[in-house]
């Protein structure tokens, strides 16, 4: 009897000595795996820009664009109103000029005058007067801008004076220098305005 009691001992042993044959494993995120270390998540790695993201990406872009416009409107403006102001210039100084060129008849008209009263001695008051017009006329061009160019005793030249006859001379050092004027010549600021209309000395050979 105490033989068979004996025997029944080892496998009650056996039985509670035996593990269980299963695992658990912690699917929960952020718990990580043996093995797992340092591996972030796949869900991480493929993470997408969310639909806000992309809106605000978009938005940027777009005020990007806006502002990269808006520069190239202001800088065409800007030439745009350069050119409208260069061109408003010079007609401004094409109708100056033009409205000039239609006094000088006038201010040659009175220096006849005043050649022919000095030649023919008229009344002295009328004459002054005259001179009076006429420096009063030709300061207000000098205003303008307007200057007279001085020709007579000097080297002919075509750029500022025109030849409407010869004088003979005898004088080589008076060869090709202007003799006389027919019409003053004007500028304007520095640019010719009208010619002067001259006779030009030439030498003569006896």
């Amino acid at each position: 009897m105490n033989k068979k009691k004996e025997d029944n001992n080892p496998k009650e042993e056996r039985e509670e000595s035996e593990e269980p044959s299963f695992t658990v494993s912690d699917r929960r995120r952020g718990v990580l795996r043996e093995g797992d270390e340092g591996e972030a998540p796949p869900a991480e790695k493929q993470r997408l820009p969310t639909y806000l993201e992309q809106l605000q990406a978009q938005l940027e872009e777009k005020d990007r664009k806006l502002r990269e416009f808006m520069d190239r409107v202001e800088q065409e403006n800007a030439g745009f109103r350069e050119r409208l102001n260069r061109e408003s210039e010079r007609r401004m100084e094409q109708a100056r000029t033009e409205l000039i060129l239609e006094f000088l008849p006038v201010l040659d008209n009175l220096e006849r005058a005043i050649a022919s009263a000095e030649e023919h001695g008229p009344d002295d008051n009328l004459l002054e007067g005259i001179k009076m017009v006429n420096d009063q006329f030709l300061g207000q061009l000098k205003k303008e801008g307007v200057e007279r160019v001085v020709v007579v005793g000097e080297p002919f030249d075509p750029s500022v004076s025109e030849a409407l006859g010869t004088v003979p001379t005898s004088d080589p050092e008076e060869d090709n220098r202007v003799s006389d004027e027919l019409e003053k010549g004007y500028t304007i600021n520095g640019k010719l305005l009208r010619p002067a209309k001259v006779r030009v000395r030439r030498l003569t050979v006896e």
